[in-house]
């Protein structure tokens, strides 16, 4: 089973923090044959990353059923229409 790992919270440690955590993931992953070796980094409190993630699960879920479209990020808001 193929799975992907998503960093969260990135807003709660300085930038050389994050990327020294987000080294040692990676070098991790490397080593896991299913995993997607891509880390989606994001924060709910500051908005970074979120838009890029909820397109990526809407990409891949719209995979899965079949329905693969080319949406924009704008139609994957709540409120749109």
């Amino acid at each position: 089973v193929k799975f992907q790992l998503v960093m969260n919270k990135t807003d709660a440690c300085k930038d050389a923090e994050l990327a020294k955590r987000w080294w040692h993931v990676n070098e991790e992953i490397r080593r896991l044959p299913n995993a997607v070796h891509r880390i989606h980094m994001c924060s709910s409190r500051t908005g970074a990353g979120v838009q890029e993630l909820t397109k990526e699960i809407f990409h891949l879920t719209s995979h899965i059923r079949g329905t693969a479209t080319t949406t924009s990020t704008s139609s994957l808001k709540p409120n749109s229409k």
